[in-house]
């Protein structure tokens, strides 16, 4: 039989600890991601250029539709895309290589320049 007279102030601490990690948390709140500024350039260069804007998007539309797996495809918006070359610059091989036989994109990224 379980003594939940002991276990309420356990329960309560435990449900702080959530509440308190999910306020800290990161959320969109309207704020600027912290882009490298090589990202920044490129995200300045497609809002100041409609035509690269309708390009880029229908190309990630395209993308999206041909190979929808998160996987092998990281990038299903524009945001994403951006999220996925920031990271690109400055992601060390120990970072996106777990397994030398990994499908990702970071793996097939690896093998490319080690070829």
């Amino acid at each position: 039989m379980i003594d939940f007279k002991m276990k309420k102030p356990c329960m309560a601490l435990l449900v702080a600890i959530v509440v308190f990690m999910a306020s800290c948390s990161s959320s969109d709140n309207g704020e600027e991601k912290a882009y490298n500024d090589t990202t920044l350039q490129l995200i300045q260069l497609v809002e100041n250029n409609p035509r690269v804007k309708d390009l880029l998007i229908k190309a990630i539309e395209k993308g999206k539709s041909i190979n929808p797996d998160l996987s092998t495809n990281p990038v299903q918006s524009l945001e994403q895309y951006y999220d996925f070359v920031d990271r690109s610059q400055k992601a060390m091989p120990w970072d996106v290589i777990f397994c030398p036989g990994q499908s990702s994109v970071f793996g097939r990224m690896y093998q490319a320049l080690c070829y």
